[in-house]
């Protein structure tokens, strides 16, 4: 309690008086004037031999085996601190969270009798009063006692320091302490002290996440690896962990509690970061969610860590290794273009893939997709064909009532979908310019902000943009934007055209056998297939042999049979009057047998032919099945 004169009144014991002490003097932090205060409502007497409180030599046995890590840290740390300190001076110690001493290292018993500081004694502030260990278990905070601020007399020829050390959740794990009958150099002396619980707090915090994956980091390089970096520790699918009291300040106010996920710190995706992180010697550079950089460590101070973090590394890399192409791809350029995707999923690195319509695009996108090892879907949108008024909601979503006819509840957008997968922007060069913007702020910082709603959702895909069309020229019409190609064109991947490939009679025979496997074809047919222009590519050569194997009645298919699908004429699809006339019935008879197979519809008997509505009326007519002007199934 306080006198009227400001004084702390302190009772004395023996006529159950209150004597009043002077304050501004003796007692210079606020800190040991409130554990003075608490030691008054104690009832204690300074002028009292405290009552020795000790557990027993089993309770201390118990003690050491419960905090065995945390003890052989501690030991490594009093060996530091004697060969830093006056040794023969000082008394080092450990206490638990409940201010019990379980260790002490000392070079000289007198010291060590003088402090009464032996293993298994209580400094709790109730017995002890004002003592570093009681009243920094007290305040969780760093505590530095002179003699004369001891509150039991008793202690008035020591001066101590302690330091508490924190477990990995940030509760108290126990308290350094350094204790002497001599003076303190206090500022060295607290530095030192806090060093050695910042590295036990280091060490407790890998130890306890060792089957995890642990990053040290800091803003500035050169303390990216010291003690004075945060931690942070996630699963191997990114989700946070813990964070030391480092971690904690370097990403205050950011999302970086337990349970949250990496994702939502840090802008590179945590698949990406990873990638990196195995493949690059030196630490990664990684910028959080505000803008802020920092130099990031992968640390595994366990092998098992080391192990397991390889692992997830290589993961994605045995994926790649056991996907094979669906494709052919035996052209120089095409392989190249194989190989360079699959360095770029490894490192999350947006691809642009050009090339003219059907060459391919979309299932080399799908390819880059399995080659991923990702665990979400592959999202296509074609840019092009969704109405320029509802492709913003289309891709970002939209919450309830966001706009008019807004369906309940919202809709999660085609980005979100791809979350964890890939997305593929299909035609990007036809993307309308005033939703270019809105694309370009989703590639700066990977979230989504769905229409209607002010809460931005972190998002971890590989995104694949393909065109047939000149970005370039575009740019300069001012239908693209300049930075959004830079932002697309991570990597660029050319396909050649079908009449450039090389490969051009193995991508026939891969197309046939896939279409019918007992079918084969005859060289001068492949030759008649090399010399025509194919500006529809490999959707254009699908089509062709589609239709000319459902009218060939041979096991090869020949140059005549082409012929009649075939837009350039060339001298070996020459053919004679009645093998034509036959193979004009052999079509016909395909057209109606297809008509009675799908009941007298005729768009469904000319998808399943692959040819037009209008060769299916016209030959229907020729076979008098239907009457010229008249309607049926559509």
């Amino acid at each position: 309690m306080e006198s009227e004169a400001g004084h702390l009144l302190y009772p004395c014991m023996s006529s159950g008086r209150f004597r009043p002490t002077p304050v501004a003097e003796d007692l210079e932090s606020n800190v040991i004037r409130d554990s003075w205060q608490r030691c008054i409502e104690f009832e204690l007497d300074p002028h009292q031999v405290p009552k020795a409180v000790n557990t027993s030599s089993q309770e201390l046995r118990a003690l050491l085996d419960q905090e065995s890590y945390l003890v052989q840290l501690a030991r490594a740390e009093f060996r530091k601190l004697q060969n830093q300190l006056p040794g023969d001076n000082c008394v080092f110690g450990l206490a638990n969270r409940d201010a019990v001493l379980i260790d002490i290292a000392c070079s000289n018993p007198a010291v060590s009798s003088a402090s009464r500081a032996l293993p298994g004694s209580c400094w709790n502030e109730k017995i002890r009063g004002t003592n570093a260990i009681g009243t920094a278990a007290f305040n969780r905070s760093p505590v530095f006692v002179k003699p004369q601020d001891h509150f039991l007399s008793h202690y008035n020829a020591l001066s101590c320091l302690a330091v508490p050390v924190s477990d990995p959740e940030g509760e108290m794990a126990g308290v350094l302490h350094v204790a002497s009958n001599s003076p303190i150099r206090q500022q060295p002396t607290m530095t030192l002290l806090c060093m050695a619980a910042l590295h036990i707090e280091l060490e407790l915090f890998k130890d306890r996440y060792r089957s995890d994956i642990v990053l040290q980091f800091h803003g500035r390089d050169e303390f990216a690896n010291t003690l004075e970096a945060g931690l942070m520790a996630v699963d191997d699918d990114g989700k946070i962990l813990s964070t030391n009291r480092k971690a904690r300040y370097f990403l205050e106010g950011l999302p970086a509690k337990p349970g949250n996920h990496f994702n939502e710190v840090f802008r590179t995706p945590f698949r990406q970061f990873i990638s990196r992180s195995q493949t690059a010697d030196a630490p990664v550079r990684l910028v959080d969610i505000n803008g802020s950089s920092s130099i990031v460590h992968l640390h595994a101070a366990k092998s098992q860590i080391k192990n397991r973090m390889l692992a997830l590394g290589k993961s994605a890399e045995a994926a790649r290794a056991n996907c094979r192409t669906e494709f052919v791809c035996g052209d120089p350029v095409v392989s190249r273009a194989v190989s360079l995707v699959r360095r770029a999923v490894a490192l999350s690195v947006p691809i642009l893939v050009r090339g003219e319509t059907g060459t391919g695009k979309e299932m080399l996108a799908q390819y880059a997709h399995q080659l991923s090892g990702r665990r979400g879907r592959f999202i296509a949108v074609n840019c092009a064909a969704v109405p320029e008024s509802l492709i913003e909601s289309e891709l970002f979503g939209y919450r309830e009532g966001a706009f008019t006819g807004a369906q309940s509840g919202g809709a999660e957008g085609l980005i979100l979908q791809a979350n964890g997968g890939t997305l593929l922007l299909d035609e990007i060069g036809d993307m309308p310019m005033n939703l270019q913007p809105a694309l370009l702020r989703f590639l700066d910082s990977w979230t989504v902000r769905p229409l209607g709603s002010n809460r931005e959702v972190r998002v971890d895909v590989q995104l694949i943009a393909s065109t047939n069309c000149e970005l370039e020229a575009a740019i300069e019409e001012k239908r693209f934007r300049r930075d959004l190609l830079h932002r697309i064109n991570g990597v660029e991947i050319s396909l050649p055209p079908l009449r450039e490939r090389s490969d051009f009679e193995e991508i026939v025979r891969d197309i046939l056998t896939r279409i019918s496997p007992n079918t084969g074809i005859e060289e001068g047919a492949v030759e008649c297939l090399r010399e025509q222009p194919w500006t529809g590519n490999m959707r254009e050569l699908k089509n062709v042999l589609v239709r000319a194997m459902l009218f060939c009645t041979e096991p090869n298919l020949s140059a005549r049979a082409l012929g009649p699908f075939l837009q350039k004429h060339s001298p070996t699809m020459d053919v004679q009057g009645p093998e034509s006339q036959e193979l004009h019935d052999l079509r016909r008879k395909a057209i109606v047998n297809a008509y009675h197979r799908n009941k007298g519809n005729i768009s469904k008997s000319a998808q399943s032919l692959s040819i037009s509505r209008n060769t299916v009326y016209r030959e229907l007519r020729l076979a008098g099945l239907i009457k010229s002007g008249s309607r049926v199934h559509a």
